[in-house]
């Protein structure tokens, strides 16, 4: 097994695909797998990459090979019970893509394209006089971080790599994504256990749901009803209203871009290292979410008590 790292953002030959910086590939029995992507390339395709001097041989373990960059048999589980979901389920399908965007999209920010590098690469002078690498006003074209194209599993960026990126003259592609959005295959897949549970567990999910997730994960439903992650107060009279419950049906507000009542991915610790894992996500609603913002959710406990 035969291991690669990318010293620099960089596109393909034939502009097709764009990599991130410190983007692990591994050639392993004839294929070539590469961090961050569910489907191989080339062997060639590999070689082409080696002869461009964007990438350098780099050793690592085969447990992080089996954790971030070559799916794993669990992985794969998940991902097959969630296209076989969608295809025997179809009346759920904006749910299950909502699931899917949760559980294994990370929520970077939006990244350069590959049609804004191309026309960099073409005249990066024109580009670059008017950002702050040229004293400009402007800031630099696209985002240190990858977009919510690129799968969780793929490269972080840290706060070195960001400044270094903002002053680097040879590209505007992305580094990678926030280390906040980064999780391991395992994680993910624990996480998308959870989140079906806590679906399942809401009052008013159809049997037919319940039954498809129960015979194929063997995930059961909670006897209490699913409940938000943060108290209700009424906005009038101050009560305390508790700890409402959510809904199946929710899953439809955020069709509507719901700022009340519509359902989230949200973190209970947003502030900590890694904050992506299943002891620290829950299904929210927009309103705790938005009430809660970046802070961690003992934080609000204590500030509002």
């Amino acid at each position: 097994m035969k291991s690669y790292k990318s010293v620099r953002p960089f596109i393909s030959e034939d502009q097709k695909n764009q990599f991130a910086k410190n983007q692990f590939f591994v050639e392993k029995d004839g294929k070539v797998y590469v961090q961050g992507r569910l489907r191989t390339i080339k062997v060639e395709d590999l070689n082409s990459f080696i002869s461009m001097g964007v990438l350098e041989e780099k050793e690592i373990t085969d447990e992080f090979a089996y954790e971030y960059i070559i799916l794993n048999d669990e992985y794969k589980v998940v991902k097959d019970v969630l296209s076989k979901a969608k295809k025997e389920l179809p009346q759920y399908e904006k749910i299950f893509e909502t699931i899917k965007r949760w559980v294994f999209v990370p929520k970077g920010s939006s990244a350069s394209k590959i049609q804004h590098e191309i026309e960099f690469q073409n005249n990066p002078e024109d580009v670059l006089k008017n950002t702050i690498l040229r004293e400009g006003n402007k800031a630099k074209p696209g985002d240190v971080h990858m977009n919510r194209g690129t799968e969780r599993h793929g490269p972080y960026v840290t706060e070195e790599q960001k400044e270094i990126w903002i002053n680097d003259d040879t590209t505007i592609l992305p580094y990678g994504i926030r280390q906040s959005d980064y999780a391991s295959q395992s994680e993910q897949v624990k996480i998308f256990v959870k989140v079906i549970g806590q679906v399942c567990s809401m009052e008013d999910c159809p049997q037919d749901f319940r039954d498809f997730f129960n015979s194929e994960l063997g995930i059961v439903p909670d006897v209490e009803p699913f409940r938000d992650y943060l108290r209700l107060i009424n906005r009038q009279t101050r009560k305390d209203m508790g700890y409402p419950k959510l809904y199946f049906s929710d899953f439809e507000k955020n069709q509507h871009h719901s700022k009340e009542n519509g359902l989230e991915f949200c973190h209970i610790d947003p502030s900590m290292d890694f904050p992506t894992n299943v002891d620290n996500i829950t299904i929210g609603s927009s309103r705790a979410n938005r009430l809660q913002g970046g802070y961690p959710l003992w934080y609000l406990k204590e500030t509002f008590k």
